[in-house]
């Protein structure tokens, strides 16, 4: 048997009601046994629509001799069951089910990623998972849920944006603040828009200093940049958003390759510097981190906007 973590929301109908429907329902599944459920607990949405109605959440522990995919479709099978509709992404709903972890598997396909990338800095999510599984430690981030949510309890509501251009982090960076009504700080060293390893080296102290000085007066903020650890007189971000360049030529931000003289290609450098950072970034101890595309900067923008949400006290 394995053992299993999950989350449950509500904000649509008897939301209590529902909530005991559907773990009494996974009950009856072959192969799954429900060990324990949190109290249910009245939240405020974070992202999506707006004027939305509160949610009430809660967490399960779960064994199981489901496959992870298995397990998935036995949850879609469930919300379905009690009339979830899937057509606004953060959107009202009557159940929503998510896996957030599978013992200490690590899964990454495109129906399903565990652990559940968000969970490290939901505070809807990890604090009815203290109640049932506090010790249980996070198989990326290598911290365990009650120690992700003491950091994000005792940081300043904060996130860096990293990412090797900086005008995809400063725009992510500064959309996402002003959704969520944050401070935003613009790289105060970056001349250009590409970044590399000596330029962050030497931009550092200014970061700093910049990270410092709104420590003093902002109590959220969004940084266009990550300054990489340890730097004592700037504070450390509640978690990094990791912006990948995919450098592809579907993306219009990625500089083309110029091969026309020496036949290299004149992007390497940054597609070096991009792998390099995500290494940095997910460096596990380092804390918790989102990886996104930059595909999209609008909707990254958005998860940085909710991100800052969900991180609010209720």
């Amino acid at each position: 048997m394995t053992t299993c973590l999950m989350s449950l929301g509500a904000n649509l109908g008897d939301r209590s009601r529902t909530l005991n429907a559907a773990i009494a329902s996974l009950e009856q599944v072959d192969g799954i046994h429900v060990l324990a459920h949190s109290r249910w607990s009245e939240t405020t949405p974070a992202g999506g629509p707006p004027h939305q109605a509160d949610f009430l959440n809660g967490a399960a522990r779960l064994e199981t001799t489901l496959s992870p995919t298995a397990l998935l479709d036995q949850l879609h099978q469930v919300e379905n069951a009690l009339g979830r509709r899937r057509e606004v992404r953060w959107g009202a709903r009557s159940i929503d089910l998510d896996l957030l972890l599978y013992d200490d598997v690590i899964v990454a396909t495109p129906q399903l990623t565990v652990p559940h990338p968000r969970l490290a800095f939901r505070r809807f999510v990890l604090a009815p998972c203290l109640e049932i599984a506090p010790e249980w430690v996070h198989p990326l981030i290598g911290w365990s849920l009650e120690e992700c949510f003491e950091h994000l309890q005792k940081t300043p509501r904060s996130i860096a944006v990293a990412c090797c251009s900086a005008e995809s982090a400063n725009t992510v960076a500064r959309l996402g603040a002003q959704q969520a009504g944050a401070f935003f700080i613009a790289d105060p060293a970056v001349a250009g828009n590409w970044r590399d390893a000596e330029n962050d080296l030497a931009s550092a102290p200014r970061r700093a200093t910049a990270l410092a000085d709104a420590a003093v007066e902002q109590t959220e903020w969004v940084s266009g940049f990550w300054l990489e650890p340890p730097f004592a007189a700037a504070p450390r971000p509640t978690f990094v958003v990791w912006l990948d360049e995919p450098f592809s030529d579907g993306n219009p931000s990625t500089p083309p390759e110029d091969t026309s003289v020496s036949g290299v290609d004149s992007s390497a450098p940054l597609r070096k510097y991009n792998r390099d950072l995500g290494r940095r970034v997910m460096q596990r101890g380092r804390g918790p981190w989102l990886q996104l595309p930059t595909a999209d900067l609008t909707q990254a923008a958005n998860e940085v906007a909710a991100a800052l949400l969900a991180m609010r006290p209720q």
